[in-house]
């Protein structure tokens, strides 16, 4: 027995001798080959890591100075070229008060032109009436005139007093001057601002007249009298004479009652009236008619 276990302590102690000699001999081979072979860091150091990026780091700015340059560059060709095809473009600094500067150029150009305009039509219009004037007042001075005109106000040339004198002696309107002892029919004829392109505002201001299209405060609802049958090419003569020629074609006699009738005549309420008349007329038309439908 105690043989037994003196040999099972020497094949332990053995084997314990082989395995060190074993591990030392493996490690002794891991030693060489770790010291034989080139070094490589596998955790680099902070210092290593920064002295690696700071290289990039520097590379990325200057490409970036450079390409800020290069944009620079480019904005300042692009507003040279801006400048050469157009002078009165300035800087952004200064592009607010261009601005202003600009739309109050705009607006002082749209009211002179307004202001131009007006005073043009104006001109237009004092032309024509004195032409009219002059000419009206010559025809008047011959005998057997059948129209006479005269200013309202002697500082206004735009508004007259036109008498008809004579019309149609087989009228009816003739019988009844001759009747009544009327002398003539008085007009009020007046010239707006755009005047000859638009046509010249006539109403009666006395006898009153019954029918011949005589209308409530003394408008007169003819065609030539509103825009659609007015022309500028037609004097006041030539609109006198239509005028007339539809007072005996419709029928047109001094009223027997002045007293009561003669007192509606105002220009206000022919004003308010001839506007009805051409509203109505501008939707329906106008409509000729003979002596008896009038």
């Amino acid at each position: 027995m105690p043989n037994v276990i003196a040999r099972i302590a020497r094949y332990i102690t053995r084997s314990r001798k082989r395995s060190a000699s074993h591990q030392s001999s493996s490690a002794s081979s891991t030693i060489q080959n770790i010291t034989s072979s080139p070094r490589i860091d596998c955790h680099p150091s902070p210092h290593s890591i920064q002295r690696e990026k700071q290289p990039n780091k520097n590379k990325l700015k200057k490409e970036k100075s450079e390409a800020e340059k290069e944009d620079s560059v480019d904005a300042n060709e692009k507003q040279i070229k801006e400048l050469k095809k157009n002078p009165t473009v300035s800087d952004s600094s200064s592009r607010p008060e261009e601005e202003a500067k600009t739309n109050k150029q705009q607006k002082n150009t749209v009211t002179f032109k307004i202001t131009s305009d007006i005073s043009q039509s104006a001109t237009v219009r004092n032309r024509r009436v004195m032409r009219e004037l002059q000419y009206m007042t010559r025809a008047t001075s011959l005998p057997n005139s059948a129209f006479e005109v005269n200013l309202v106000d002697d500082s206004n040339i735009f508004e007259w007093d036109v008498r008809l004198l004579k019309v149609d002696e087989t009228s009816d309107l003739w019988k009844s001057m001759q009747d009544t002892g009327t002398e003539s029919i008085k007009f009020r004829l007046s010239f707006p601002e755009l005047f000859p392109f638009q046509p010249p505002f006539l109403r009666l201001v006395g006898p009153y007249l019954d029918n011949g299209f005589i209308m409530d405060g003394g408008a007169i609802c003819m065609e030539v009298l509103t825009s659609q049958g007015w022309s500028s090419a037609y004097t006041i003569e030539s609109l006198l004479v239509q005028v007339a020629s539809g007072l005996t074609q419709g029928g047109a006699v001094v009223s027997r009652r002045q007293k009561r009738r003669l007192n509606q005549l105002s220009q206000r309420r022919a004003e308010v009236e001839f506007r009805r008349i051409c509203k109505i007329h501008a939707k329906y038309g106008w409509v000729n008619m003979e002596r008896d439908e009038a």
